[in-house]
Order: C-alpha cells, then sequence, then structure tokens
C-alpha cells in the first residue's frame, strides 16, 4: 500500500476515533441536562433571587417561552455537571499527540479548571449580579417601570454568569500557554499595565455603577486573578 493510502486511512481512522468522542460527550451532556431538568424550576428561582427586591415577578410573553427557559437553565447546569466527563473523553483524544516530554496531570488540571469556573460563578452571583442588576433596574424608575420576560432575564444572568466563569480561568490559560512554551511570566510582567487597564474598562462595562467602592470589589478579584497567573507561570517553568 503507497504511503499516500497510509496517510488517507490514518486521517480517516483519526476521525473515526474523533466521532466516537464527540458522541460520547453529547451523550454526557443530554444525560447532564436530563438529570438537570429535575431541579430548573429552583434553578431558575435561585437565578432570580438577587434581583428579587427590585424585581419581584418575571413575565413571559409567548406560549413557548417557558419551556425554552427550564431547556436553557437545565442545559446550562447539564454542562457544569457533564464538563468533568466530556473533558475527559476530549482529554483521551488528545493525549496520544501530546509529546511525552510535555507531563500532563489531568486530574489535577480539571480540579483546577472546575474549582475556577465555579468560583467565578459564585463571585458573578454574590458581587456582580446584585449590585449590577439594581442600577440596570432602577435607573429611570421614574420614567418606566420595569417589565422582565423570564427569557431575557435568565439569558443576561447565565451570559453573566458564564462570562465570569471563563474570567475566573485566567490562571488556567496562561499555565497551559505556558506549559506549551507560549508564554513566559517575564512577558506576563511586561503587559500588566496594559491587562489591567483592559480588566478596569471590562469591570466599568459590566458593573455600570457610579459607586467606585462597587467597582473596586469587582477589579480587585480580577487583580489578583492576574498576579496569581504570573506566579502560576513561573511555577510551570520552575517545576517542568
Amino acid at each position: 500500500m503507497s504511503p499516500k493510502n497510509n496517510n488517507y486511512l490514518s486521517v480517516i481512522g483519526h476521525l473515526e476515533v474523533l466521532r466516537r468522542h464527540l458522541l460520547y460527550c453529547l451523550g454526557y451532556l443530554i444525560l447532564g441536562t436530563i438529570i438537570s431538568f429535575i431541579v430548573s424550576e429552583k434553578i431558575i428561582q435561585i437565578l432570580h433571587y438577587p434581583s428579587t427586591t427590585f424585581l419581584d415577578k418575571l413575565i413571559f410573553t409567548y406560549p413557548t417561552e417557558m419551556v425554552i427557559t427550564y431547556f436553557k437553565v437545565s442545559l446550562f447546569l447539564g454542562a457544569i455537571i457533564s464538563s468533568p466527563a466530556i473533558l475527559y473523553n476530549l482529554w483521551l483524544f488528545i493525549k496520544p499527540a501530546v509529546p511525552k516530554e510535555i507531563k500532563f496531570n489531568f486530574f489535577l488540571w480539571l480540579l483546577a479548571i472546575l474549582t475556577l469556573f465555579v468560583s467565578g460563578i459564585f463571585f458573578a452571583y454574590v458581587t456582580i449580579l446584585p449590585y449590577g442588576l439594581k442600577f440596570l433596574l432602577t435607573f429611570g424608575a421614574k420614567v418606566a417601570y420595569p417589565m422582565i420576560s423570564l427569557n431575557n432575564y435568565i439569558s443576561f444572568v447565565l451570559t453573566i454568569l458564564v462570562i465570569t466563569g471563563i474570567i475566573f480561568e485566567m490562571p488556567i490559560f496562561c499555565a497551559m500557554l505556558t506549559k506549551l512554551k507560549i508564554l513566559t511570566p517575564t512577558f506576563l510582567r511586561q503587559k500588566r499595565k496594559e491587562v489591567l487597564f483592559t480588566l478596569i474598562t471590562f469591570a466599568a462595562i459590566m458593573t455600570p455603577t457610579t459607586d467606585v467602592f462597587n467597582l473596586i470589589l469587582f477589579v480587585l478579584p480580577m487583580v489578583l486573578l492576574y498576579e496569581i497567573s504570573i506566579w502560576v507561570s513561573y511555577l510551570v517553568i520552575k517545576f517542568s
């Protein structure tokens, strides 16, 4: 058999393995979503809680909105529940391509990824959402009364939670890029001013409030995450 045919079979084999792992991932996601649907109503109540003092009731404006919202919440929670199995399957596919000289403890990385993501969600829930929603929903209250649909509200809240969760993965991203020799602690230190300015700008957009104390409250964890990222990058190089 010619080398060309061997390469073709190799590509087909890799695609078949990828298809199998993706099907596993989809199965885990579906299972997690089904399980999450059982508690979706409770999760919606929890997501509504940060705004209950100034938005006591949510509305729905078309017949399928409730079903769509319940599914959206179930999918969000299902993705979190099934993420360990999904990430593990993706790791099994990528693992053969990782150079042997690169030491990689998958379960340690997985624990760090989940811990930081959940921490980001918790931070957004107890700080960003209460202050941000209060400002947005009471701004111009003398002119108009807020009547927010359940679907729009849940979409807004889930977006904030996911974005903040991803931001909290900053040390993980920096560690991985350092592991792949793309990033260095020196580069991170050199770009500290630019990154801090970007983080402050982002925090100001995410938390539209005139209260400086609240803005500092949101910025400090992001600054701390960046400083942790520098140290993590340094430790990755030191112990590689």
